[in-house]
């Protein structure tokens, strides 16, 4: 993905990966707004990517450095790559420690934990930017909400649905 979350207002740098070790960001889409419509037997929607993970009430808590299932990325202390939890690289992004994380199984040893659980084990926990347990594939980090446009399409028969357009980062040069 290619972002900008060092906040600097001044000017924008975007880039798709940060820090020394060259760590690429991924992203969840968390839609906050879908529309749908239908075209020569396609189906078509339309998502708007800014979304959050809205997890309040849920098993998750809110404890220490996390929100529920939310966490700045320059609040885990231990990560395997020097520069990347800095402020002038992905210290701002919020991130989770779980899928496609391997912080949470290291942590707690499943995908199950609380915010309480995850806390005590900021300090004694390295969050691996470069290989993910759960998918045993290169690593990255995940930011939360996609900050575009995308729009899909599925013929209603198959199990894939294919991305037809995404604005990329064209909301943020905008904006």
């Amino acid at each position: 993905v290619l972002i900008d979350p060092s906040d600097h207002l001044q000017r924008i740098a975007p880039r798709t990966t940060f820090g020394q070790n060259r760590v690429k960001v991924y992203s969840y889409l968390m839609p906050d707004q879908v529309a749908s419509w239908t075209k020569d037997g396609l189906f078509y929607f339309a998502t708007a990517n800014e979304g959050d993970l809205r997890q309040e009430g849920t098993i998750f808590r809110t404890f220490g450095s996390f929100d529920g299932e939310e966490i700045r990325f320059g609040d885990f202390p231990l990560v395997n790559c020097r520069d990347c939890n800095s402020l002038e690289n992905l210290g701002r992004l919020k991130t989770s420690p779980y899928m496609w994380s391997n912080f949470a199984e290291d942590a707690c040893g499943s995908q199950a934990c609380d915010s309480i659980q995850l806390n005590a084990s900021l300090s004694s926990t390295v969050y691996n930017v470069m290989r993910s347990k759960a998918t045993n594939k290169g690593g990255g980090v995940y930011s939360i909400g996609g900050r575009s446009i995308s729009v899909f399409s599925w013929n209603g028969v198959d199990d894939d649905i294919t991305t037809v357009w995404d604005s990329g980062f064209t909301m943020d040069n905008v904006t």
